[in-house]
Parts: structure tokens; sequence; C-alpha cells
């Protein structure tokens, strides 16, 4: 049987939007291949403005990835939407496998149904906690990152639970911190914030009296897109950013030289959590975040981000003198990650794959 014949025994497409999309993807483009399953690789390559450090060319994927693009029984770059479909139709796609589908705005999961696709959407822990309904409701299938987290977006946006539709299947960004030891380190990893700025903390001389709170010995993660003062070059003994190799993530090594994770209302918490890390969660005012604050309270003041033993959230206020750690408690971590994460004993990928291919 050739390479065209195994292919339309499953008409699956891998759409790649993002850069960051990989992180999810890979590991399931892996995991087909390993199964004998062939798939047409369809990435996004358009200018992105501000955001062109995460446009997708070829170089990029095989960068991030030589095996996903040798792997694909075809590579196909769309700059647009209506681009996009033309191919899926052209090449009789009958499963379309992506991230967040339903970000792309409350018609785009109806087109893949006009053309008899079905939907794969693989959550990025909490992008879809916003969601309106409507863009999930025509999906096929949603990969939930947690039982924890589908309710509450069900309940955010009045979703229904659909036991055909409805998923919890963990996240394959779990599946790579399975091996970190981190026993024996010492640092402390600073998750810079996300849609802030120095009015979130007094000013750039308020935000670095914040760091200097957390000791000598820092690490720094962000994004090319996020507000980074300069007091991080400073103060940091390394500020790590994605780049373009996304399986495994860069947070890895972040997480196998800390043994402390300080961020900010990030959906960090959980990848820190899972990687063993003792979590400082940093307030600020959510009144500066345009999102619906009723949801913001309920979500980021739940235990999520206070958790006796695990996380530990501070006001800035309290952060004027070294701030005192504490070890992670292994019993409350474990019990933290059954009622957010869930049930992680076997890769996300493995069972996300197996459920495509029924």
């Amino acid at each position: 049987m050739n390479r065209a014949d195994l292919f339309m025994m499953n008409n699956i497409a891998i759409i790649v939007r993002d850069l960051p999309y990989l992180k999810l993807l890979t590991p399931i483009m892996y995991e087909l291949h390993n199964r004998g399953i062939l798939y047409n690789l369809y990435y996004m390559d358009c200018h992105r403005g501000v955001k062109e450090y995460n446009n997708l060319t070829k170089d990029r994927l095989i960068k991030s990835s030589q095996s996903i693009v040798s792997n694909a029984n075809k590579l196909q770059s769309f700059k647009n939407d209506s681009q996009l479909f033309t191919l899926l139709a052209a090449d009789k796609i009958k499963k379309a496998v992506s991230v967040e589908i339903g970000l792309c705005g409350l018609n785009y999961a109806q087109s893949f149904k006009t053309l008899g696709i079905q939907t794969f959407s693989l959550s990025y822990l909490t992008d879809s906690l916003w969601f309106k309904k409507e863009q999930s409701e025509a999906l096929h299938r949603i990969y939930y990152t947690s039982k924890y987290l589908m309710e509450l977006q069900h309940k955010f946006s009045g979703m229904k639970f659909d036991s055909k539709r409805d998923r919890c299947l963990g996240s394959p960004i779990f599946d790579q911190l399975k091996s970190i030891k981190n026993q024996n380190a010492a640092s402390t990893l600073i998750m810079l914030p996300n849609q802030c700025d120095a009015s979130f903390f007094g000013g750039e001389s308020g935000f670095e009296k914040l760091l200097k709170a957390f000791g000598d010995d820092l690490l720094f993660k962000t994004r090319k897109k996020q507000w980074m003062p300069a007091a991080v070059k400073k103060l940091g003994k390394k500020v790590i950013f994605d780049g373009d190799v996304m399986y495994p993530s860069a947070i890895i090594g972040a997480f196998e030289k800390s043994k402390n994770t300080v961020l900010f209302y990030s959906s960090g918490v959980y990848e820190a959590v899972y990687a063993n890390q003792y979590v400082i969660n940093v307030k600020f005012p959510l009144s500066l975040w345009p999102r619906d604050k009723e949801k913001q309270k309920e979500y980021f003041l739940s235990d999520i981000y206070n958790y006796s033993g695990v996380v530990e959230s501070v006001e800035q206020t309290d952060l004027s003198k070294l701030f005192v750690y504490r070890p992670i408690d292994q019993v409350r971590r474990k019990e933290w990650i059954e009622k957010h994460i869930g049930d992680v004993s076997e890769d996300s990928a493995k069972l996300i794959v197996e459920d495509i291919l029924k």
C-alpha cells in the first residue's frame, strides 16, 4: 500500500495556526506516526505584525521538529481561512485536529461542519475559559485539560455537557513534565506577567522592588510580546524565551533548575505545580484586565491560586522584605493535581490519538 492509500484510510489534517500550537500538536503527530498513521500538515504562514516571531514557515517547522515534516503525507501552507478550507476540501479531509478551534470566531467551527469535516480541538490550558458558547458548541470533539476546567468553562459560557463532544484527557503539555527531577534545584523561576505593564505594580521601580524580595538566584521566563522591565536583565541569571523549538518546551530546563515559581495569575500554575514547584502568585488589581469581573473573581480567587502547601497568593505590599520560601507539600500537591488536572497516569497524546482514530 502506498503513502496516498495509507493517508486516505483516515484523511487526517493537522492544522497549525500559530507556532506555540506545536507544544500540543507535535506529540499528537509523533503518536500518529508511531501508529503508522499518515496526516497532512497545514500551517499558517502570513504576516503577523508585532507577533511576527510566532509566524510559521517551513524552516521554522523543521527547526522545531524535522520529524513532523518528514512524517507528513503532505505539507501545505495557507495565508487565510478561505485558502485553508479550499485546501481541505480538495484533499478530501475528514478529520481536522488543531488547538482551540473555537478561538477563531463564531462561524469557524461551522465552516468545517459544512464541508463534512469532523473537528478535534485541543484546549490550551485556560485559553478557552472565556469563550462564547457558540464558538465551541459546533465542534465535533473538545479535549479539555481537566474536568475542573471543563465544568468551569461550561458554567461561564452557558454550555451544557455533551458526552459525545466533551473529553477530559489532560494535555500533551503535561506529558513532557513527567521526567523532571528538581530535588537539588536552588533557583527561583519568575514567569513574567502577561497583558500587564508597569502600572499594575506601582511603576518599574515598584516591580524591581517586588522582584528583589525573591532573592538573587532568579531565572526569568517570558515571551517576546510581553512587557519586560529593565530590572529583569539586571537581576536575573538568565532570561528564557520560547524560541522556535516548541517540543520539548523551553520551560522544561527552567523547571529542572528551580524549586519555586513566581507568577502573576498565570495559567502556568498548572505546569508549575505538576513540575514539583512551590508556587507564589503575586496579586494585582484584576479590575485592570478587560474581562468579566465576576468570572475573574470566581476563577482567580479560587483554590487554584490559594492552596496551602502548594500555591500561595501574596499581596505586593507584603513583599517589602525577603520572601520566606516553603517546601511543597507532596500530599497537598497530589490533592491539587487530582482536583485541577486529574488522572495523568497515561500520556495525554496517546489517549487523544486513540479517540481521534475511533
